[in-house]
């Protein structure tokens, strides 16, 4: 996060420059001359006011509402979230956010031990996986999937998942991680048990419900993939958008729906400028062109439109 421009709201005249004073006269303020000097002197006299030690405590007033306010931008993102593990999983999202496995390692069982769960949101909504995707460790992801980070957790601020943040930087060694775990996590779908919480509402939402065997899981898997963020978006927008043609012939083959719209009407060939990018979608569309041509709801030919977060099949 970058450092926030200070909001300054002070006016020149009440900081450097003239206040007004009471009777209407204009009081100097810093950098006044001598005659300015004998106008404060004399003014002092004759009300028995100290205007330049006045003028000196509202310029003093004003640099500390100044830096309060610098400061109070800067932690207004940790401000309504307290890390509930006493630091741990703090650490894990700066280990993620570094890159650090080796020092997210041995947080891990602490956590565990501690009965924290990995899925918990930091600050801003992202669960440690999301971090580990944005930034591109597919070590730290390897390690919070082994440890049951779930593939299906949502940021609850933009309905993002790990794959959405994976798919936007084009790390494909991560999006096969995540395809690998939701075999796993989801497997159970086939036996009619559940597959977590996330996974169980998006096949539900999907119409693929909990039974069927093979059928269900793959409804699942087929929802998670195609799933969009509170913009409409899938995976596989952000993929397009990246230029990333490798993340999205990865999407692609996982069953992401290239006629899946956002709210706006976008379809990810909309939001792609690379050529091979281009290419590979218009050619899973059936050699269709893009155009915002979607319905705008979120709603596509295939399996997409529920929300929640993708996860691979």
């Amino acid at each position: 996060m970058g450092a926030p421009e200070q909001n300054d709201n002070r006016q020149p005249d009440e900081v450097g420059g003239h206040t007004p004073s009471r009777s209407g006269a204009a009081t100097p303020g810093r950098g006044a001359g001598a005659g300015a000097d004998a106008n404060v002197a004399a003014l002092a006299e004759a009300t028995g006011v100290d205007y330049e030690w006045l003028a000196e405590q509202l310029t003093q007033l004003g640099a500390q509402l100044g830096g309060a306010a610098l400061v109070d931008e800067l932690e207004d993102d940790f401000e309504e979230w307290r890390d509930p593990s006493d630091g741990l999983l703090s650490a894990a999202f700066a280990a993620c956010e570094a890159g650090a496995a080796a020092e997210l390692a041995p947080l891990l069982p602490r956590l565990a031990e501690g009965g924290w769960s990995l899925d918990t949101p930091g600050p801003d909504g992202d669960t440690a996986l999301h971090v580990a995707a944005l930034y591109g460790s597919a070590a730290c992801a390897g390690a919070l999937l082994a440890a049951g980070a779930r593939v299906d957790a949502l940021n609850p601020e933009d309905g993002t998942s790990a794959l959405h943040d994976a798919a936007a930087g084009g790390y494909t060694a991560i999006l096969e991680a995540l395809a690998r775990a939701a075999r796993r996590q989801l497997a159970p779908l086939d036996g009619g048990g559940g597959g977590g919480e996330g996974a169980a509402a998006a096949a539900a939402a999907a119409g693929g419900g909990g039974g069927g065997g093979g059928a269900g899981a793959a409804a699942a898997l087929g929802a998670l993939v195609n799933a969009r963020d509170e913009d409409g978006e899938t995976a596989l927008h952000c993929a397009a958008r990246g230029g990333h043609a490798a993340a999205v012939s990865l999407l692609l083959g996982l069953g992401a729906d290239p006629r899946a719209a956002a709210h706006g009407g976008a379809l990810p060939v909309d939001e792609a400028d690379d050529a091979e990018v281009i290419s590979l979608l218009r050619a899973a569309m059936g050699g269709g062109g893009g155009g915002e041509s979607g319905s705008g709801d979120g709603s596509g030919d295939g399996s997409g439109g529920s929300e929640g977060r993708p996860a691979l099949s």
